[in-house]
Formats: C-alpha cells, structure tokens, sequence
C-alpha cells in the first residue's frame, strides 16, 4: 500500500510541472485560424494576440 500511496503522489507532483495548454506557437496557429474563419475580430484577435506573448 505505501508503494501506490508514493506512486499516486509522484503523479500529482510531476503533472504540476508541466503548463496546461498547447505551447505558444500552437495558441497562435489555433488564434490564426480563428481570425482566419472570421470566427475573432481584428480586435479580438490583436487582444487575445498580446495576451499569448
């Protein structure tokens, strides 16, 4: 039982060290493709644009 105790903790401590979300250059295709489909405005896409750098 201590085994899977530690095993489950390792788990919860190593997903923290990783971000959450695709990385940045990814963010950008996807908000590119949205302004791209029309689905963002120019504005929309410039805020959201500032936000990710």
């Amino acid at each position: 039982m201590p085994a899977l105790t530690a095993s489950c903790r390792h788990d919860t401590r190593s997903s923290r060290s990783f971000p959450r979300g695709p990385p940045p250059s990814r963010a950008k295709e996807i908000l590119e493709e949205r302004y791209a489909s029309g689905e963002l405005s120019a504005e929309e896409y410039r805020e959201r644009l500032d936000h990710l750098r």
